[in-house]
């Protein structure tokens, strides 16, 4: 039960912590040996236990920006430059997906016998019936 409690503890307060790097993975790894620390000696320890001894991840990850003295609007942005990053990436997703479902509907018809709707291109209409040479047209002697 103390391993289960001190994972779900950790992931909360891991949650809460965004871009710090080196000094996030200090401070959890401090947080482990004390978490573990206290565990060992309240082994009927529960989850209300930790947040009144330690207090909510929301409170940690507000005391570790406040003593690694990181500026908020730092934070801010970069959560919006990441932010950013990710609806581009997104967006760049939903476009090739959109290309590549046009372009497999293209393949499929020009295989499956529908020339013409495949050739058709726009402004330009490359079918047999725009063509000079077509079998309507020719004079059978």
């Amino acid at each position: 039960m103390n391993n289960k409690m001190l994972r779900w503890y950790l992931r909360e307060v891991r949650k809460k912590l965004i871009f710090a790097g080196k000094e996030k993975k200090r401070f959890l790894n401090d947080l482990r040996e004390n978490v573990n620390l206290y565990l060992e000696e309240h082994p009927n320890a529960e989850k209300g236990d930790l947040l009144e001894r330690f207090g909510s991840p929301q409170e940690l990850s507000e005391s570790f920006y406040r003593d690694a003295e990181i500026d908020e609007k730092v934070l801010l942005q970069r959560r919006r430059f990441f932010r950013a990053i990710l609806i581009t990436v997104v967006a760049l997703g939903i476009i090739l997906a959109g290309l590549a479902v046009l372009y497999v509907s293209d393949v499929h018809d020009f295989t499956h016998g529908d020339y013409e709707k495949s050739t058709q291109c726009g402004a330009f209409d490359i079918t047999a019936d725009s063509s000079v040479n077509s079998l309507d047209s020719m004079e059978v002697y």
